[in-house]
């Protein structure tokens, strides 16, 4: 039996990826595309979570903040933004060095 990942009152919208499992299904409430589960937690208190906090959450669900390392990624995140209207937390930060981004797969951030 799969537990549903959404706690009542989390303060923030942001997004969790993790894996199927191999079977090739989610858990209720979550997204399916190319092999990966994505999970947009939504709250009426937006902006109140910090990414330290986002990202805790969505390892205690098995997952983490999404790292955008492909166009089809990319492409399906802008298009639920458009959907949604929503900002929320990705894997980047400059936490280790202020400007310096990377990816919490440990890969730096590629612009253009």
């Amino acid at each position: 039996m799969q537990k549903d990942p959404r706690p009542g009152s989390e303060p923030r919208t942001f997004l969790l990826q993790g894996n199927t499992g191999g079977c090739g299904r989610c858990p209720s409430g979550w997204i399916l595309m190319n092999s990966a589960c994505y999970f947009f937690h939504f709250s009426d208190a937006a902006g109140l979570k910090s990414w330290n906090k986002a990202r805790k959450f969505c390892q205690m669900y098995g997952g983490d903040l999404v790292v955008i390392d492909s166009k089809d990624k990319q492409t399906f995140l802008i298009l639920i933004n458009k959907f949604f209207h929503i900002g929320f937390w990705f894997g980047l930060s400059d936490s280790h060095i202020e400007g310096t981004w990377k990816w919490l797969d440990g890969t730096s951030l590629v612009e253009g």
